[in-house]
């Protein structure tokens, strides 16, 4: 399997800083880039519907999982995660909403 280049590595030292190291984070961006490329091809009824709620979705997973990783209590790390587990779930819809809809193959 071929190592994949990060569309986002912040500055310091890899492995240390911070939740931009995890992979789950970097394939999230991955999803959140697709996913704003996809949206640009949804006809022009779907801008307010749609086209707005798969991109917040898709915004949504990386949001929670940068959020999850700042809190100090495991706990509430967890509650994050879920979310954005969450907000995958809801993208993952969405795109069959699409597939539906007959907007994608």
């Amino acid at each position: 399997m071929s190592e994949r280049k990060p569309l986002y590595q912040s500055p310091g030292q890899p492995g240390k800083r911070g939740f931009e190291d995890l992979e789950c984070y970097q394939l999230a961006l991955e999803v959140m880039a697709k996913i704003h490329t996809f949206s640009k091809t949804l006809p022009p009824d779907e801008k307010f519907d749609l086209y707005s709620q798969i991109r917040r979705s898709a915004k949504g997973i990386t949001g929670n999982i940068g959020e999850g990783y700042g809190r100090y209590h495991y706990l509430d790390s967890l509650r994050f995660y879920s979310i954005a587990r969450g907000e995958l779930n809801e993208t993952l819809a969405r795109l069959i909403d699409a597939r539906v809809l007959n907007y994608i193959d």
